[in-house]
């Protein structure tokens, strides 16, 4: 059992725990058990939450109030390290180079579930985002008017090779493309340039954010050239262009793009992070901040002290996940969930460590053990209604998990004088990017 108020392995006994302060400030402690076949249960208090409850609809005293599961915790994606900075900067290589626009993929990473008795929500996060979880796709653009070249129109298995088709006196081989693809659009259908090829253009196409993905297919003609295809349709209808009663399968010529690449989550191997509010007699406006937590897995660990690295640094990225309260001159401003990515860098050999919430602070300690801790705080945004600036005060803290600590996770805490310029609290949590260097 795991959770907030769990004391610091012997090694940090000693060590200042911002998960302490925020356990304390919320008067609230998070504890986790699992069952046999792995499944959480969270407590706080005389308040549980199942992680894995289905979503329920309960009717009394006059309102109707929904329990269980709510939805997805999502994270807004793009195609993972290909922002505008990135490729204006000329950095990466053709594949990255060549990566369209792509409208606010959402992605899930986690869940959101309030409890049996609607008093409480627990926003739990227990995958990743990074660039190392890419997958590779492919992009395709249609005509605005498209047009039929009735050759590809013969009867065809859906086995490999998908047909043929007879094009003047040769006879070509359609075959499957491999991977994922889907549909570009924008004004300009031509992909950018790469490398050596002038500047990238980040507006070339786009896909939008509820592409699904279609199967693409393709033959190669004598010269090696490469003729890109979609499917269109099985057909049983009389063709003027092949005589009656004849069947197969309709194909559109389509302009093929380049590669791309759109991120994927990923599951944690040893811990799973969020943030646990009360609610207001609604049942849906949060109460307050509540408190933040990592917990670890049952196949999970924290890494022992003695496999921790002595030398080089390693980044981390995956996400974080928080509460903050909108800035406000009587101190009591609206309080709404947030989240976004996170990079952390630490340093072994000084044992320093810095952490980016982006949006929200960058947060810079000492590693200790296996463990980390810090009480300086920068950078503020604007996220949630936050004033911004350097009037923040804040702590934070957490753990390396897992080999050679490949994963990371640690809460924070993060306060305006009376509030006045708003407050956040939360955890997050990420796998290390790479090898150490």
């Amino acid at each position: 059992m795991v959770g907030i108020g769990k004391a610091r392995a012997a090694a940090q006994a000693a060590h200042e725990s911002a998960q302490a302060e925020a356990v304390k400030a919320a008067g609230l402690e998070v504890k986790v058990s699992h069952d046999d076949d792995g499944k959480a249960t969270y407590r706080v208090g005389d308040v549980m939450i199942v992680a894995a409850a289905p979503k329920t609809t309960m009717t009394g005293d006059g309102k109707t109030v929904v329990t269980g599961r709510l939805r997805d915790f999502v994270a807004v994606g793009n195609t993972g390290r290909a922002a505008v900075a990135y490729r204006a900067a000329g950095g990466g290589n053709a594949e990255r180079l060549a990566q369209p626009a792509v409208a606010a993929r959402r992605i899930g990473i986690g869940s959101v579930t309030d409890s049996a008795d609607d008093s409480a929500r627990l926003v739990l996060v227990d995958k990743y985002v990074t660039p190392d979880t890419d997958t590779t796709a492919g992009i395709y653009r249609t005509d605005a008017e498209p047009t039929y070249n009735w050759g590809f129109e013969n009867t065809i298995t859906d086995t490999t090779p998908y047909g043929t088709t007879t094009i003047g006196q040769n006879t070509y081989t359609i075959r499957r493309a491999q991977g994922v693809f889907y549909l570009a659009t924008g004004s300009n259908a031509a992909p950018r340039a790469k490398p050596g090829g002038g500047s990238p253009n980040a507006n070339a196409f786009t896909v939008t954010a509820n592409a699904k993905p279609v199967n693409i297919y393709y033959y190669d003609d004598a010269n090696g050239a490469r003729t890109w295809l979609k499917r269109e349709k099985r057909y049983t209808e009389e063709n003027p262009h092949q005589g009656s009663g004849n069947s197969g399968i309709r194909y559109e010529a389509v302009s093929a793009l380049e590669n791309v690449r759109f991120p994927q989550a990923r599951s944690f191997e040893h811990l799973n992070y969020g943030v646990w509010a009360g609610l207001k007699e609604d049942g849906d406006t949060l109460a307050g901040l509540g408190a933040g937590f990592v917990a670890t897995l049952p196949d999970g660990k924290m890494t022992p002290a003695d496999d921790m690295p002595a030398t080089g640094t390693a980044t981390y990225r995956g996400g974080w996940a928080g509460n903050v309260r909108a800035a406000a001159a009587d101190g009591d401003g609206a309080v709404a969930a947030w989240s976004n990515t996170m990079t952390t860098t630490a340093d072994f050999e000084d044992n320093t460590l810095t952490t980016t919430l982006t949006g929200l602070a960058t947060l810079e300690g000492d590693i200790d053990g296996n463990g980390f801790s810090g009480t300086k705080v920068s950078g503020v945004g604007t996220t949630g209604g936050l004033t911004g600036g350097d009037r923040y005060t804040g702590k934070f803290s957490g753990n390396f998990f897992g080999p050679g600590a490949e994963e990371i996770g640690g809460v924070f805490d993060i306060a305006s004088e009376d509030r006045k310029g708003g407050e956040a609290r939360g955890a997050f949590g990420g796998r290390r990017d790479g090898t150490t260097e």
